[in-house]
């Protein structure tokens, strides 16, 4: 587990999507969970840091796709934490739902254990949106965590990566259409929701963080794209 930021916390070696821990005054708050396997390799970095696994006090759910939310029941099995997930996406989380197949074609072939969680209806919990300081749910699509000065974790869910491509031999930042919405929703979203918000630092859940200065590169981005 590595200190991105004041408080603010990723994991190292998970499989696929990021993780992220956030200090809280009463423990910590996961945000995301990866596959169910990596739920271990978590608390062994939450361990190793010095914390308690009992210290992992809520695991909050961007959006429920087996590599954000697949590892939820197993953390709070091992943990005891509380799984927080939007209204929308609560079934599936439960296990009593699927996600809507995303419009990409190279996704929405994947098998159905992609789009499912293998979920336990008595332990999710929803949660509500809030917004302001502390922790800022936005909907059906979003792990945001705004403190000042302001940073985004996971933003609008997969709503904008930041990956290699072979175009662009450093990480770039693209907007995603993979979870289900149309591309010019997930663009919509990233001009309406996320660039007005000004981010000081922005974690994503595919791809490495910009730390600093980030909202610059947010809007030449948008500005790029004509979004």
């Amino acid at each position: 587990m590595i200190e991105l930021l004041d408080g603010i916390y990723g994991f190292t070696g998970l499989m696929v999507g990021r993780v992220y821990a956030i200090r809280d005054p009463d423990g910590l708050t996961l945000i995301d969970s990866g596959l169910e396997q990596a739920a271990p390799r978590i608390v062994a970095q939450i361990e190793a840091a010095g914390f308690k696994a009992s210290d992992i006090k809520r695991i909050v759910i961007t959006h429920a796709h087996v590599d954000h939310g697949g590892g939820a029941h197993a953390l709070n099995a091992l943990t005891g934490a509380a799984i927080m997930v939007s209204a929308a996406e609560a079934d599936v989380m439960r296990g009593t739902a699927e996600q809507p197949r995303p419009t990409n074609h190279r996704i929405n072939v994947l098998p159905r254990q992609f789009f499912t969680v293998a979920g336990r209806p008595r332990i999710a919990r929803r949660r509500r949106d809030r917004r302001g300081a502390g922790r800022a749910g936005r909907g059906g699509d979003a792990g945001a965590y705004a403190r000042a000065p302001v940073v985004l974790v996971a933003p609008s869910a997969d709503a904008v990566h930041r990956r290699r491509h072979a175009a662009h031999p450093r990480p770039a930042l693209s907007a995603a259409d993979g979870d289900g919405q149309p591309r010019d929703v997930r663009r919509s979203l990233v001009k309406t929701r996320i660039a007005p918000l000004k981010p000081d630092a922005l974690l994503f859940g595919h791809g490495p963080p910009i730390l600093s200065r980030a909202a610059a590169r947010l809007d030449k981005f948008v500005a790029s794209r004509g979004l």
